[in-house]
């Protein structure tokens, strides 16, 4: 949410009643230091980010061809799209699933984003954020071999192509696993069939331990 919206966004809940942003800091606090802000259904953990989880056109394929791990274990360079399915329906009515349980000190130090009048979300990508406090500037400043893999079977899986094209690396490496899931087991309800994506963990390992393997890589 961004910075804005708080400020406007009355009134915040918190479980003593309605909680007015402009108390923060004041003699009506309920407390010195901070104030408790409850967000329902906004909890970042899991499948929970909505409109990027519930559609799945948005972040749907990488930007470039890259290389992707077919189920066989072969390598394909395309445009990578995800197989993952709509999912995060059921969780907006769950406090403990649901809700972001915060402060609105930690929220708007942690969590609270600008946004820029060219904010949207795309089939590739997010544009109108500053990426400053985020994995893009540091990575920009490595400079030792970096290897890179998405999981085709979940949203996040496009960070991987935004880490790759920021790496400040001359040897930086990018693979996306098929059907692999978050943890990189294999996403069953990403299957069109039993055992589509069976081999996620196999291949994302095997990959690895061949980029490792490259002769004068770490020297």
């Amino acid at each position: 949410m961004p910075v804005a919206e708080v400020a406007t966004t009355l009134p915040i809940s918190c479980p003593v009643g309605p909680l007015l942003l402009f108390n923060y800091n004041t003699s009506d606090a309920l407390f010195d230091d901070d104030e408790i802000f409850i967000v329902p259904d906004t909890n970042y953990l899991g499948p929970n980010n909505k409109l990027i989880s519930q559609d799945t056109s948005l972040l749907f394929h990488t930007t470039y061809p890259q290389p992707l791990i077919l189920n066989n274990g072969t390598v394909s360079t395309q445009i990578v799209n995800t197989v993952r399915v709509a999912s995060g329906f059921h969780i907006a009515s769950s406090f403990y699933d649901g809700a972001l349980k915060t402060t609105i000190g930690r929220y708007l130090r942690t969590f609270a984003i600008t946004v820029g009048a060219d904010y949207k979300i795309k089939a590739d990508g997010i544009d109108g954020i500053q990426w400053n406090s985020s994995h893009m500037v540091p990575i920009n400043v490595v400079k030792v071999p970096v290897l890179l893999m998405g999981n085709t079977g979940y949203h996040e899986y496009l960070n991987t192509e935004k880490g790759f094209l920021a790496s400040g690396s001359n040897d930086t490496s990018i693979a996306f696993v098929e059907g692999a899931g978050n943890t990189i087991n294999p996403c069953t309800d990403c299957e069109t069939y039993p055992g589509q994506y069976n081999n996620t963990t196999k291949n994302a390992f095997n990959y690895q331990a061949a980029w490792l393997e490259k002769a004068a890589r770490f020297i």
